[in-house]
């Protein structure tokens, strides 16, 4: 066992002669196994163990005697276990996390505060074979890419996994050859966890069909995390020709695309929407898949993704940004008809289009079945309309006209009257020509601009869901 972790490290470059090393030590088979290999190379290698025991204030006398347990372990070996306590019920509780997020972001967060403390190199976790197997079924049953099936990597900026070579089995083997007694936390034979069902379950199963089927997915992983380094590579170079900051937007010029193959073009996306949403978590192919999508429409549509994000089309570019830092700025000129601006996020779209009436102004109104009283549908003199028409969220100044005499009421307040939720109304786009606005999508028409008898042209706003008109 010290023969190949310390081979593992070596051809991995995880542990220097010198390097002082802060110890995750749970009780677990795995911590054990782990604290004693490091332990037996600590003096040919000149290391400094830091070990760490995080208590969850979980299980109660339980983990208060796998404290205890560990605690003895380090002074077996001469060593002084740091010992830190988390409430991490409460801690998932404020954050919104599961217990298993919350026990793990915990765990590293001491890991890192002790890292801190002590001027350690490394953090070294105990993961290995099984761990990495049941990560890559958990990513493939998610729907995840390349990277999540190359699961966990050996090394990760200053966290190592020296275990990542040999199987629980062969821990628990190595264990019981020492005659060294482990802890065992009975929340790992609960199936309340996907992990533990896949752990418990299905890789069972799996080792009755294949006896070697641990070895094989880890021996699957770390090739397509070889697989995935040479994609990355290829991918910043489109990424670099393509994609450009300019203040708080993320652009993606298109044109710089257009040889690309499908894959490297979804890669690109994803890092610029990851760029512009300030993280990768949440951030799914669906979305990626839209932004595609709207790089084949017409300029001026626009989609809104979770997390904020707004992606609008502007000629050979996809511009990103974020929604709360530029709510207030959002502005789709319209310089053509049929105009569409699609949202996503809300399978809502608006269309816009001028009708030039060959006709009379009553044999088309009698014909269309009258002048459309839903807010979802409005007509407008078109040739009365004096001013750039663009749609755009409201502003605080905004009023909307609501009789024939000019009198009329703040958009905002008419927003909520018709109780549109306050997070909602900063970000609701209205119809405007210049500064007047002819219609808040929805909700209300203005009286200005009305179609009269002298009327040449139409111009009819529609609100759609689904492809419908409402």
């Amino acid at each position: 066992m010290k023969k190949r972790v310390m081979d593992f490290c070596r051809q991995n470059g995880l542990l220097r002669r010198g390097d002082r090393v802060v110890l995750g030590l749970s009780g677990g088979a795995d911590s054990v196994c782990l604290f004693l290999v490091l332990a037996a190379m600590k003096e040919e290698w000149e290391l400094e163990l830091i070990p760490v025991h995080v208590h969850h204030n979980l299980r109660g006398a339980e983990a208060d005697a796998d404290e205890a347990f560990c605690e003895e372990l380090c002074l077996t070996h001469g060593l002084v276990l740091n010992k830190v306590s988390v409430p991490v019920a409460e801690l998932a509780k404020e954050q919104g996390w599961t217990l298993e997020e919350a026990g793990r972001n915990a765990r590293y967060e001491a890991f890192e505060t002790i890292k801190r403390e002590h001027g350690a190199d490394k953090i070294a976790v105990a993961h290995h074979k099984n761990d990495l197997a049941e990560t890559v079924l958990f990513q493939l049953f998610r729907g995840s890419r390349l990277k999540g099936l190359a699961g966990m990597e050996a090394k990760r900026d200053h966290v190592i996994r020296p275990l990542l070579c040999v199987t629980r089995r062969e821990i628990e083997e190595y264990l019981k050859e020492k005659g060294q007694a482990f802890c065992t936390d009975r929340t790992n034979l609960e199936e309340d966890y996907t992990r533990n069902r896949i752990r418990n379950k299905l890789l069972p199963i799996a080792e009755d069909l294949q006896p070697r089927v641990v070895e094989h997915i880890a021996d699957t992983a770390e090739y397509l995390a070889r697989v995935e380094v040479y994609l990355e590579e290829q991918t910043k170079l489109w990424y670099d020709k393509a994609v450009q900051r300019q203040e708080e937007s993320v652009l993606i010029n298109l044109d710089s695309l257009k040889d690309a193959d499908k894959l490297f073009k979804e890669r690109v996306v994803y890092c610029a929407l990851c760029v512009a949403a300030g993280g990768k978590k949440d951030m799914t192919a669906t979305a990626v898949a839209d932004c595609l999508a709207l790089g084949e429409k017409q300029t001026g549509r626009q989609i809104c993704l979770p997390l904020g994000l707004t992606v609008v089309r502007e000629y050979d570019v996809l511009r990103i940004f974020h929604e709360q830092e530029r709510q207030e700025a959002t502005e789709i000129s319209v310089g053509h008809f049929p105009f569409e601006v699609d949202f996503s996020g809300e399978n809502q779209k608006i269309r816009l289009e001028v009708i030039t009436l060959e006709e009379s102004v009553e044999s088309f109104i009698e014909k269309a079945g009258g002048i459309p009283k839903s807010n979802y549908t409005k007509w407008f003199d078109y040739d009365t309309i004096d001013a750039d028409i663009s749609l755009r969220t409201a502003r605080t100044e905004d009023v909307i006209s609501l009789y024939t005499d000019g009198r009329g009421k703040s958009v905002r307040d008419v927003m909520t009257d018709a109780k549109i939720p306050k997070e909602e109304r900063s970000r609701r786009l209205v119809l405007a020509a210049g500064d007047r606005v002819l219609w808040i999508p929805g909700v209300r028409g203005s009286e200005a601009y009305r179609v009269t008898q002298q009327t040449k042209r139409i111009l009819i706003a529609t609100l759609e869901r689904n492809g419908h008109g409402r």
